[in-house]
């Protein structure tokens, strides 16, 4: 068991709130798992505001045992510029190493300043731990934790009854499912041009993209070109008490993006026993074991992102099959639970 009443301060510019519901429901769960472990946790929100944020790093640093930044920029690198009582660890998740350090000049030596600063630096997956090596010493204190889903919420257990009738989906059609936000590195526009495919070789399916952002109009008007018609779902951002439901509608979860940290949707929909179809990347391929739980496919390649969709949807054997293995792939390497011993055992040996 560890350090009584270990006190945790979590730094995050990425939190929900009553205007943005959806933003940074990661962090949020990391403080309500914390804290269900009996870890005393204080959260330091600054969305803009860095000179707050730095203030009350200050102010609070005396009653806490240690932080941690989630993201390198911008919470990373006002902590390291922070006067602290207490040490810092980092959480890198993806943009933060793979893009952030590129946009300007100064963003390098800011991403190098940040992690040199911290204690010990927690990379969500072993390619994100693989480009923080390319700022860090060989000394530096660095450990691989994943993403984890709670899989109590999400599970083979969930109900959806009236779902289908709620977003006009035929009661007999098979629905593949992909979630997330409407932005280039998704790739959703390769799902759809390989939903057309799919449609051809069985047309009793439809395809739901649950998500927001800048290419929702995009994405609209390339689902009329194609003439996808009511058999594609845009159903924007989904309440959080219906998440569950949604991914239990579905049979097939595809995930076509180009760049992940570690994808949380991917989880999710393997929590809730769905066979996955994704990208070939490093970040999926973290989740995915092909042929085991789901098919990885190269990024971009419409023919095979269908031929692996048709595939799970005319063997109904099979999608069971890698379905209980996503299920139980999730729950033994991805819970909840062992995130928060692995994280709490990471802060105390950070602390000493």
């Amino acid at each position: 068991m560890w350090k009584v009443n270990l006190r945790v301060g979590i730094i995050t510019d990425q939190y929900p709130s009553s205007r943005n519901p959806d933003r940074g429901t990661f962090v949020r769960d990391l403080v309500d798992h914390l804290r269900s472990a009996k870890v005393d946790v204080a959260v330091i929100d600054h969305a803009k505001n860095f000179a707050a944020m730095s203030l009350e790093c200050l102010i609070r640093s005396t009653g806490l045992d240690i932080f941690d930044a989630q993201f390198i920029a911008p919470a990373g690198v006002v902590a390291a510029l922070t006067p602290r009582a207490a040490p810092l660890v980092i959480t890198v998740h993806r943009w933060d190493v793979l893009e952030f350090p590129y946009r300007w000049p100064m963003a390098a030596a800011a991403t190098r300043l940040a992690l040199r600063s911290a204690r010990g630096i927690i990379a969500v997956g072993h390619a994100i731990l693989s480009e923080v090596t390319r700022f860090v010493t060989s000394s530096s204190r660095i450990v691989t934790i994943p993403n984890a889903v709670d899989t109590k919420r999400f599970g083979p257990h969930v109900q959806s009854v009236s779902l289908k009738r709620t977003l006009g989906i035929p009661e007999d059609h098979r629905v593949i499912l992909s979630v997330g936000h409407l932005i280039p590195r998704k790739g959703f526009q390769y799902l759809m041009r390989a939903m057309s495919d799919v449609l051809r070789r069985f047309d009793a399916c439809s395809l739901v993209i649950a998500g927001r952002g800048p290419l929702r109009d995009e994405l609209h008007g390339l689902g009329n070109e194609l003439r996808l018609g009511g058999k594609l779902k845009l159903i924007g951002v989904v309440d959080e008490s219906t998440l569950p439901s949604l991914y239990a509608m579905s049979d097939i979860f595809v995930m076509p993006s180009f760049s992940e940290g570690h994808c949380v949707s991917i989880l999710e929909a393997m929590s809730s026993a769905k066979p996955i179809v994704a990208s070939a990347i490093p970040g999926n391929a973290e989740s995915v074991a092909h042929g085991q739980n789901g098919f990885l496919v190269c990024p971009g390649d419409v023919a095979a992102l269908a031929d692996a969709t048709v595939r799970l949807l005319r063997d109904e054997a099979l999608r069971e099959k890698l379905g209980r293995n996503s299920r139980e792939r999730a729950v033994m390497q991805f819970g909840w639970d062992l995130k928060v011993r692995r994280l709490v055992d990471f802060y105390e040996s950070a602390i000493t």
